[in-house]
Order: structure tokens, then C-alpha cells, then sequence
């Protein structure tokens, strides 16, 4: 392997692929019910149930549930932390 090879390979292994996964985090600011059962207590930091291709798409749809009434009351009782590369916690 020459140099110019190694040199090459190395470069290809520092470029990252960009995010392909993000979701929605919040934070309660009261009681939450969910649909299922499931109970968010003010102050606990929690994220959307849907993992989204983009952040412009994750921010698009966060802007959609505010205005859902499905959605009036999660939205609320919580606060908007932003969207977050999978795994990635606010």
C-alpha cells in the first residue's frame, strides 16, 4: 500500500455521514397522559414517539402538533427542547 493510499484511507475514515435520524424532545412542565397509558411527571425530559429524516422535518412536525387538537394538551404542558440526532439526549 503506498503512502498516497494510506493517506486516503484515513481521510475517508474522518468524514462523517450526516444524521439520517432525529427526534423531538420536551420537557413537562405537568402532568401528561398519553394515549396507552403512558405518564410524563413535570420536569422530566422526554422525546416523540417518531424518529424523522431530517431536523427541518422533526422542527416541521412539531410546528404541525401545536396547532393539532389531538395534540392540544401534550403540547400545553410541555416545553419544546428541540430535535436531536437519534440517540443524542437534550
Amino acid at each position: 500500500m503506498s503512502d498516497l493510499d494510506v493517506l486516503l484511507e484515513q481521510k475517508a475514515e474522518r468524514i462523517e455521514k450526516p444524521t439520517t435520524s432525529w427526534r423531538n424532545w420536551y420537557r413537562a412542565t405537568a402532568l401528561i397522559r398519553f394515549i396507552g397509558g403512558k405518564e410524563v411527571v413535570a420536569g422530566e425530559i422526554f422525546c416523540g414517539v417518531f424518529i424523522w429524516p431530517s431536523k427541518d422535518a422533526a422542527e416541521t412536525r412539531m410546528a404541525q402538533d401545536l396547532v393539532d387538537p389531538k395534540c392540544a394538551v401534550a403540547a400545553s404542558n410541555s416545553r419544546y427542547l428541540g430535535a436531536f440526532p437519534e440517540g443524542t439526549r437534550p
